[in-house]
């Protein structure tokens, strides 16, 4: 399984681009400071993660989050492999989020969650099990 939850606070203000196709594209950074402190001067160390979100959530997360912002990401791992202008092979790591928590914000919507909505998701709400009994736990349908 392909997931990764992220704590950590946004290194820049969230920025929007629209494809082609209409699909909205939200990007920002998120750093994790390490608990453990390397170097001589004693500083934490930082991992930074590049955090893509899409449609509604890239909107949201536009709307109400901002350079330090604290945030919880969870999502998927995208892995790319690309040559650069000098013609060395490199590698973009990415986090495609399906949810970002905000634990605060800079205009007060601490406590969202917002949720890119995945049609998997929209179709398990969809369905209706009201006229559903059992009689005892051997008759369950799975």
């Amino acid at each position: 399984m392909n997931t990764i939850t992220i704590l950590g606070h946004l290194g820049h203000d969230v920025s929007i681009k629209t494809l082609e196709s209409g699909k909205i594209v939200g990007e920002f950074s998120v750093g994790q400071s390490e608990h453990k402190r390397k170097g001589a001067d004693n500083k934490p160390h930082v991992n930074w993660f590049r955090v893509n979100v899409f449609d509604e959530l890239a909107n949201n997360c536009k709307n109400y989050l901002g350079k330090g912002s604290q945030v919880l990401v969870m999502g998927t791992l995208n892995i790319a492999k690309y040559s650069g202008k000098d013609g060395i092979e490199k590698t973009a790591v990415t986090v495609f989020a399906n949810t970002v928590k905000f634990l605060d914000s800079k205009k007060g919507g601490a406590g969202e969650i917002a949720t890119h909505k995945d049609p998997i998701k929209r179709q398990e709400e969809k369905q209706d099990f009201s006229g559903v009994t059992f009689d005892d736990n051997n008759d369950l349908p799975f």
